[in-house]
This record gives C-alpha cells, structure tokens and sequence, in this order.
C-alpha cells in the first residue's frame, strides 16, 4: 500500500461529508438529454475509458484509489447496501497502515456468498472474480430446489406475492420467498407513488442475529407481510397506504387464523 502524501487525498477518502458523483448514470443522463448533440458519441468514449480507468483501480488495489473509484461511481456494486461497509474496512486498512507502518491485504474478508459456498477473503480476490465474470454481479452462480441465486446472494427467481391499488400508480407491495440449503428466506418492497424501497430474498449474513431461516414458506411469508404492515403503519392514515395495510392484512389472515388476525 502506497502512503497517502496529500492531505487533500486524505481528507477526501477518510470522511463521509465529501462530494460524491456517479459518473456512469451522470454521463448516460446528459447524452440522453442531448441527443440533438455531439455529446452522445463523447460521452461513450468517455465512459469506456473509464471502464478501463476502474480495471486498471482494480488490478491497483490500493484502498484510498478503491474509496476514491467508489465515489465516482465507477466500481460494481457502489449502491448496494453493503458498500458503506465496504468503504469502512478500507479506511481502517489505512488508519492501520498509517499506525503500523504496513499492512497486507490478505487480512481483509470482504464478501461471502453462502450461496455457492464462496468465500473472497481479500479484494483482491473479489475484484479478480469481478473481472473474470465480466463484471456480471446478476448472473446466477448458484441454484437450491430451483431458485437461483447470484454472487450477492440473492435469489434472481424467488415466488412473489404482490398487491396493487387499482387506479392509482406505482402503489403497490411485494413479498419475495425463495428457499435455500439452511431454510426459507424472504424480501419485500413497498412502492408509494414516486417513492420505494426493495429489500431482495437473499441469504442472511452469518454474522446477521437478527436475520433467521424458517421452516416452511408460509412462515417466511407471514414476516414478510408483518414486516410490510409494520413499515406502512409508521405513515398510515392516507388512503392509498391504508388500502395497502388492509391488503396486507388480508393476505396474513390468509395465512394465520382470521379470528386472531381481528385483535393485530
């Protein structure tokens, strides 16, 4: 790992409260906006030899370029849920490196996929991985009684449950269940109008107490919906998110005795 001489580059990839910028959807949003322009044919250029820039950071690997590259945008993976925590473990090779004067980063275990019984200690090997697959974190690497699931852990297949408001747009939820070696596991989101949220089917981390594994499906499926009403009742009183509460509770009654359902 090469020491950080410039304080500019220190203070960027040590603290959160910096700009950050995805450059990859920001060239693709003014080509698209400027189609009439020359700009389309640019910013392609642009974004592949910044593909090649990213490449380059991988087989690199130092943690500050790694910071640095995840800020642009510019590396797999930057908005998944576990990138922060990512970024947190590189920033502590470096307090590390800056303490003890060097440090290797074998000693890094950066992604598990307990799916395919994968384990990348080092980014180094994630980044190798990356590459070899062409970049392509969706394909599916592993499969379980049918459902498949890719480097991530997530099942790209799963069974899904969903209700939608009739005459109104993007109001709707889903519940996704998938089964795996351990148990069966679940997802959901929840769509209000221009807002959303998605949390996939996938495998819990093993280090994740509060995520577990059930027995059968319907039991998946009875959290997901307690989990659905629990999340909509925070902002209930409207009446699209009323509806979805009521629908939401319909389909658990569905699941549990209705008349217990009637004291939730």
């Amino acid at each position: 790992m090469k020491k950080i001489k410039s304080k500019k580059v220190q203070d960027y990839v040590m603290n959160d409260m910096v700009f950050k910028v995805d450059m990859p959807r920001l060239l693709k949003e003014i080509a698209e906006c400027s189609k009439s322009t020359p700009y389309p044919v640019t910013f392609t250029i642009l974004a592949r030899v910044l593909g090649i820039l990213a490449e380059r950071a991988i087989e690199i690997d130092d943690p500050a370029l790694n910071i640095i590259m995840m800020h642009l945008g510019l590396y797999e993976g930057v908005h998944d849920e576990n990138a922060s925590k990512v970024i947190s473990r590189l920033r502590k090779l470096i307090t590390d490196e800056q303490k003890n004067g060097g440090i290797a980063m074998n000693e890094l275990f950066f992604h598990e996929c307990r799916a395919a019984g994968l384990v990348f200690k080092t980014s180094n090997d994630w980044f190798k991985w990356l590459t070899e697959n062409s970049y392509d974190i969706k394909k599916p690497v592993a499969e379980h009684e049918g459902f498949k699931y890719n480097i991530k852990d997530i099942c790209i297949n799963p069974h899904v449950i969903e209700y939608a408001v009739d005459g109104a747009d993007n109001w709707g939820w889903k519940v996704m269940t998938a089964n795996t070696q351990f148990g069966w596991i679940w997802g959901y989101s929840i769509q209000k109008g221009k807002h959303g949220y998605e949390s996939p089917a996938g495998y819990p981390s093993r280090y994740d107490n509060l995520s577990i594994f059930y027995g059968n499906e319907k039991e998946a499926v009875q959290d997901a919906l307690s989990c659905i009403i629990g999340d909509l009742a925070k902002k209930s009183g409207t009446k699209y998110i009323n509806l979805l509460i009521w629908a939401a509770k319909k389909k658990r009654a569905d699941i549990i005795h209705p008349q217990q359902e009637l004291f939730k």
